[in-house]
């Protein structure tokens, strides 16, 4: 247990003591919270990404991307897909 207690930030206090600054524990802590967060929230992003898109024919993909070639604007080609969409049921 206390091997693993003082093994436990290793390899970020290694990268940190590279050359720029050694890191107080409670900071430390802190930027790997701050890191994990960053890569949960960027997974969620891509998953949403890939969901939104998958769920798309290819007829849709082609008239949503028709409709950012001629406004420009994501939020009003997003509106756009939802009529559509509501019309065919």
């Amino acid at each position: 247990m206390i091997d693993a207690h003082k093994n436990q930030f290793r390899l970020i206090r290694a990268i940190a003591d590279f050359g720029v600054v050694a890191i107080s524990r409670p900071w430390l802590s802190f930027l790997v919270f701050i890191f994990l967060g960053i890569a949960i929230t960027a997974f969620y992003a891509a998953a949403d990404a890939w969901h939104r898109y998958s769920e798309q024919s290819a007829r849709d993909r082609v008239l949503y991307d028709a409709c950012l070639a001629e406004r420009g604007n994501v939020v009003a080609c997003d509106a756009v897909m939802r009529i559509i969409k509501r019309q065919r049921q």
